[in-house]
C-alpha cells in the first residue's frame, strides 16, 4: 500500500469508475490495462465500469428532474435546432465537450463545419462549454470541501421538489439538513 491507504489495485478501479463516469476513453484505456497489471480480474473491471456508468446515469437523470422542475415539464420538445444545423451542431460540440466525449467532439465539429460554423464559432463555443465545465468543477470541489470531516455526519438525503431549499446564501451543510428535512 502507498501513501492512500489503498492498494493499486483499489486505486486502479477508483480511476477507472471515475474515468467512466468522466466519460474519457483515454483515461478509461490507460486505467483498465493498470488494473489488469496490477492484478484486477475482468469481474472487477465489469464493477468499477457499472459503478462508473450508473454514477453518469445518475447524473443525466438528476439534470433532466431539474431541467423539468425549471420548466414546468419538457413535454415532448423536439429541439428548434436539429442535428445538422449551425446551433445544433454547435450545442452539440458544447455538450460533448462539457461530458468529454471526444468521439462526440469529432462528429459534432465535422457536422459543424460542414454546417457552416466558422473557426471564431467553434473557438468561442468549445469556450463556452470549457468555462461550463470549469464552473461545474469549482462548485463541485467547493461542495466537497465543505464535507464534514466525520462521515456520518453527512447527509445522504438527496432533493426533493421543496423549492424552499434553494435559498441563496445557504452553505451546503445547510442546503443538505434542508433538503433532510431537518430545517424549513
Amino acid at each position: 500500500m502507498v501513501q492512500t491507504g489503498l492498494t493499486a489495485e483499489e486505486r486502479e478501479l477508483i480511476a477507472l469508475a471515475a474515468s467512466i463516469a468522466a466519460g474519457c476513453r483515454p483515461c478509461t484505456e490507460y486505467h483498465v490495462a493498470q488494473a489488469r497489471a496490477a492484478g484486477v480480474d475482468d469481474d472487477g473491471l465489469r464493477e468499477a465500469i457499472a459503478v462508473g456508468l450508473g454514477a453518469r446515469d445518475e447524473a443525466r437523470v438528476e439534470m433532466a428532474e431539474l431541467a423539468e422542475r425549471l420548466l414546468g415539464g419538457l413535454g415532448q420538445a423536439a429541439p428548434s435546432y436539429p442535428a445538422g444545423t449551425l446551433l445544433g451542431e454547435l450545442t452539440c460540440l458544447a455538450a460533448s465537450f462539457a461530458v468529454n466525449s471526444a468521439l462526440g467532439v469529432q462528429t459534432c465539429l465535422v457536422n459543424a463545419r460542414v454546417a457552416g460554423a466558422t473557426q471564431r464559432q467553434v473557438a468561442a463555443t468549445v469556450s463556452i462549454a470549457r468555462a461550463v465545465r470549469t464552473t461545474a468543477a469549482e462548485k463541485l470541489e467547493a461542495a466537497v470541501a465543505e464535507l464534514p470531516a466525520d462521515p456520518s455526519a453527512a447527509a445522504v438525503c438527496r432533493p426533493d421538489a421543496d423549492q424552499t431549499c434553494e435559498q441563496k446564501g445557504r452553505s451546503q451543510a445547510q442546503q443538505n439538513a434542508c433538503e433532510c428535512g431537518e430545517e424549513a
